[in-house]
């Protein structure tokens, strides 16, 4: 005995010892990752972004290194294809500033971001799902509890924090109180994000992956959760955002388990895309009609209905490979000039010295201008391949739920646009969860379903 320490002589206790540290430090790093994509801070310096969102990239980098193990286990191939496809697209399109030299930074970016949604999902899928969702429900009560208390008159106290905590950080601040009383009878709260949409973002994402992980989804009890939690969500934060996590979660919930289900299904959603694009200014009438106040206001056209208006356009000019990744100024002059053509900068003429990426941020446009509908394809199958290289059990439904919650505000390029495909996709075979799920459900899944 001597020589021996005590885990020497309990060697399955020592390593479930480090399981469980392992664990716990996960749990906090994902917590960060969370807090991060709320308040979407970056660093700043002289005027040039220097780490966005460091929050999310930082405890990525961490899940990173305590995962890299299982992250070239599973999905080295396909996020090596991804890099390449990031380095040579850019060489490939034609549009001017469509250039791997000049995108560097924004394809770095990228892929950065790319892999931090990759080691986000990873972390999340390893961790006790009990363990995860009581987090996610503890954060969501967190960021429900600051509203309450933001709305009871401790509205200043915040507003000084949050100009404290941007301060420097390159992210303007929300100051549309006139169109919060227009549209909801109440100025929003924010939970110290830096717009009131980033918050609705924030509680959806989380009832969105509270009802993933419920131990007996789809039972009443589950159903009942996440009608609430939405609920509420609204209620404290009232945002049209929502309405896409909804429809998403719908789809999530109701995939359907044939490959001819799930055909007839991208059929639709082709269909409706196309007739939306053709009809594009006739459902901008529409929508002025239903949804007026919700229309006077430059953010609804810049998330809504920029993209589809510029589509023929961008498309139609470079359809094949799109702008270049990254390359927000080839698609500048088509977005403006939709501004421009549908009065909308007449309307808010203080969008006129903004870049593309606030004139249009639908993230499901973005892939299409950037890339192009033949570049949009490939890089969709690669994505396909990494989910299911990932054990994802159904990787186009991720696909589809990220491209709905992608419409009406995400960059792309961002980290927090590759975090919504991440939580869209947690439920993965590859866990021992997960499998025994999918074995019970479908003994031979089909490649994308």
């Amino acid at each position: 005995m001597i020589g021996f320490s005590p885990t020497d002589r309990h060697p399955a206790r020592s390593r479930s010892g480090m399981a469980i540290r392992k664990s716990t430090l996960a749990l906090i790093l994902i917590a960060i990752y969370l807090v991060g994509a709320h308040l979407r801070l970056s660093l700043v310096s002289g005027g040039q972004t220097i780490v966005p969102m460091y929050l999310m990239l930082m405890s990525a980098a961490l899940m990173t290194l305590m995962y890299q193990g299982v992250m070239l286990r599973r999905a080295v191939a396909p996020l090596f294809a991804i890099m390449i496809f990031a380095l040579v697209q850019p060489m490939l399109a034609t549009a001017p500033g469509a250039s791997a030299t000049d995108q560097l930074p924004r394809i770095l970016s990228f892929i950065v971001a790319v892999i931090s949604g990759v080691a986000a999902l990873v972390a999340m899928t390893e961790v006790p799902p009990e363990k995860l969702r009581r987090l996610l429900i503890g954060l969501w009560l967190v960021l429900v509890g600051l509203v309450l208390l933001e709305s009871m008159g401790l509205k200043p106290v915040f507003d000084s924090i949050k100009t404290a905590l941007y301060a420097g950080s390159g992210r303007g601040l929300y100051e549309a109180t006139a169109r919060d009383l227009a549209l909801y009878g109440v100025t929003r709260a924010t939970a110290f994000a830096s717009e009131p949409s980033h918050l609705a973002d924030s509680l959806s994402a989380l009832t969105f992956m509270a009802y993933i992980l419920h131990p007996r989804r789809g039972s009443l009890g589950s159903i009942l959760t996440v009608v609430a939690m939405f609920l509420v969500g609204y209620l404290v934060s009232p945002s049209f955002k929502t309405s896409f996590y909804i429809l998403a979660l719908l789809i999530w919930a109701f995939w359907p388990r044939s490959l001819r289900g799930i055909v007839a299904l991208i059929a639709l959603i082709l269909m409706v895309s196309t007739l939306f694009a053709i009809f594009s200014r006739e459902v901008l009438v529409f929508f002025n009609n239903v949804a007026g106040v919700h229309m006077a206001s430059g953010s609804f056209f810049g998330r809504m209905l920029a993209g589809p208006l510029a589509a023929h356009d961008i498309l139609g000019t470079y359809p094949m490979l799109g702008v270049g990744l990254g390359n927000f100024d080839g698609a500048l002059p088509a977005i403006v000039q939709i501004w421009n053509d549908s009065g909308a900068l007449v309307l808010f003429p203080w969008y006129a010295p903004l870049g593309a990426a606030d004139l249009m941020s639908s993230g499901f446009w973005w892939q299409w201008f950037f890339l192009g509908l033949f570049g949009g394809a490939v890089f969709s199958v690669l994505i396909l391949w990494l989910l299911r290289d990932l054990g994802v059990e159904a990787p186009l439904r991720s696909l589809i739920c990220t491209w709905i919650i992608w419409y009406p505000g995400a960059g792309f390029v961002d980290a927090r646009s590759w975090f919504i495909l991440a939580f869209v996709s947690l439920s993965v075979a590859g866990t021992a969860s997960g499998r025994k799920r999918a074995r019970a459900q479908d003994p031979t899944p089909h490649p994308f379903g």
